[in-house]
């Protein structure tokens, strides 16, 4: 669909039209004749506007036109974030360079940009001059600001303050789980910007979560985690990257014998979890949050990210993780070793199975001490022991020569010797 609007201002001050479906925004034109192309139309019923803004930030809106598009015989309706996503990605936009609505200086943190600016100069993939550059005008040179000169999703995700007061879902959830799912043993959610959430999240498996053995090589003591740490940072670096930030939190579930990682994150159209298995172009959902991890040097742009997950595995003598989609998103298993017991605590185990059945056999004579013509059922009832603990029981008695049956099953009675 070609949209066009005659538009013009008394002082011959007008900036810009934008046009608008569904409050979403579609393009923006500067010069006359002001037009935008709206192709291919979402299925669906649609509101369209546009909205004339002069240079001292003056707005009109032009009547509101309503469309109804239809495929073939059947109709269908997106509605709200969905539509807003089909819309950007078929205008080829992210939803990371949206405008984030309510958002200014104030919300960011230099302290953030700053910690960027350190690792992203060290990697030498922005100059060292860069960090003479205030806040306002580097986040400009990155595009994390629009045209407008507002701060877009990426910027305030990557560097606010408290991104949670503009995107609900921005946390990460941890949880220890027993041996069964409803059985949550703690928690922990973190929160803050995303740039800094991939350090936090891994300072926390570390303390509360994961298991580091002590070994030695040579001299030198060495506590690896029972992940190989690699594995974990890239899981969680593709995970943040990759994430939709419309969606839910993404979750992390550790277990006594493996670790899932759950991303609300969908693969492009033409992908598949084997294409994620091959060498594959990188195509983040979120290209400015992925530009600036690029550049900060936490991740590459060549799709090697899950290559480099499965080789960390290997290497670690591990299961290959599972990856799936699965409940909308993506999710990948990390399956740990094989938890062995210490020779320490398996003779102590032994010991202890030792000692309860000696007592149990103490018990029996004892028993029969008192009554000889006892019967087996008689003896299970008495000391709470199974007929079959009783009667093996019994026959170790008879094997060490400690007690003895005398005359027939019915009608005899037990002798200790």
């Amino acid at each position: 669909m070609y949209l066009q609007v005659n538009a013009s201002d008394d002082d011959n001050n007008l900036d810009r039209v934008e046009f608008c479906a569904d409050s979403t925004l579609l393009g923006v034109d500067r010069e006359a004749p002001y037009n935008c192309s709206w192709y291919p139309l979402p299925v669906g019923s649609h509101t369209v506007t546009a909205v004339a803004v002069d240079k001292l930030g003056a707005v009109a809106a032009a009547k509101v036109v309503k469309v109804e598009v239809r495929s073939g015989s059947t109709k269908q309706e997106l509605k709200g974030i969905a539509l807003q996503q089909f819309i950007l990605k078929k205008a080829g936009r992210s939803y990371d360079s949206m405008p984030a609505v309510g958002a200014g200086s104030r919300d960011i943190d230099k302290h953030a940009v700053l910690g960027f600016l350190k690792k992203a100069t060290a990697h030498n993939r922005i100059p060292s001059e860069a960090q003479r550059e205030d806040a306002a005008t580097l986040l400009g040179k990155l595009h994390l600001t629009t045209t407008d000169k507002l701060l877009t999703n990426a910027a305030v995700l990557l560097f606010g303050k408290d991104p949670t007061r503009f995107f609900v879902s921005a946390t990460f959830k941890i949880g220890r789980f027993g041996a069964t799912d409803d059985d949550l043993r703690f928690q922990d959610i973190v929160t803050g910007n995303v740039f800094t959430m991939p350090d936090k999240v891994l300072e926390i498996l570390r303390s509360k979560y994961l298991v580091a053995p002590i070994h030695y090589s040579g001299l030198q003591r060495l506590e690896d985690l029972e992940y190989p740490e690699a594995a974990l940072r890239e899981a969680i670096l593709n995970a943040i990257v990759h994430k939709d930030y419309t969606g839910a939190d993404i979750q992390l579930s550790v277990y006594d014998d493996k670790l899932i990682l759950w991303n609300p994150g969908k693969l492009p159209d033409d992908f598949t979890i084997d294409t994620l298995m091959k060498k594959h172009p990188s195509r983040p959902p979120n290209g400015l949050i992925a530009d600036i991890f690029f550049k900060a040097g936490s991740i590459e742009v060549w799709g090697r990210g899950i290559s480099k997950i499965l080789n960390a595995c290997r290497k670690a003598d591990l299961p290959v993780p599972r990856i799936e989609e699965y409940a909308g998103g993506i999710q990948i298993t990390f399956f740990g070793a094989p938890r062995e017991a210490s020779p320490s605590k398996e003779k102590s185990k032994e010991k202890s199975k030792e000692k309860s059945k000696e007592k149990s056999k103490e018990k029996i004579l004892q028993a029969i001490a008192a009554s000889p013509s006892i019967s087996i059922g008689e003896l299970s009832r008495i000391l709470g022991l199974s007929v079959a603990g009783v009667e093996k029981s019994i026959r170790s008695l008879k094997s060490e020569e400690r007690l003895r049956r005398v005359g027939p099953d019915k009608g005899g009675h037990w002798e200790a010797t």
